[in-house]
């Protein structure tokens, strides 16, 4: 069922090629962005909330996390600006913690 719908005919030497823009694919192209937008959101919410949480700490590993999550959704985080800033001492406190509690476990 096409609601509204712009049809061109497009003739060429050999073929006639017709294009045909209609609302309601529009409407399904925004959805699936939409939704893929979403997605996107939660992925990146669930990489922070992991980060918070202090299970990852290295900035490499979270490059790469960030990383990943760029391949899976390129027509989206091309309008996001994701930035690891790798100047904290949140994951040095922590290693030196663990390190820490390894070696008064170890004795």
């Amino acid at each position: 069922m096409i609601l509204n719908a712009l049809v061109k005919k497009i003739s060429g030497q050999y073929t006639c090629n017709l294009l045909v823009a209609s609302s309601g694919r529009c409407m399904k192209e925004r959805s699936i962005d939409s939704l893929k937008e979403q997605r996107f959101l939660e992925d990146i919410s669930r990489l922070y909330a992991s980060f918070k949480k202090g299970n990852i700490l290295i900035p490499r590993k979270i490059s790469e996390r960030v990383g990943r999550i760029r391949q899976k959704y390129p027509s989206i985080c091309k309008y996001y600006d994701i930035e690891v800033n790798p100047s904290f001492d949140f994951p040095a406190q922590k290693a030196l913690k663990t390190i820490k509690k390894s070696l008064l476990t170890l004795r």
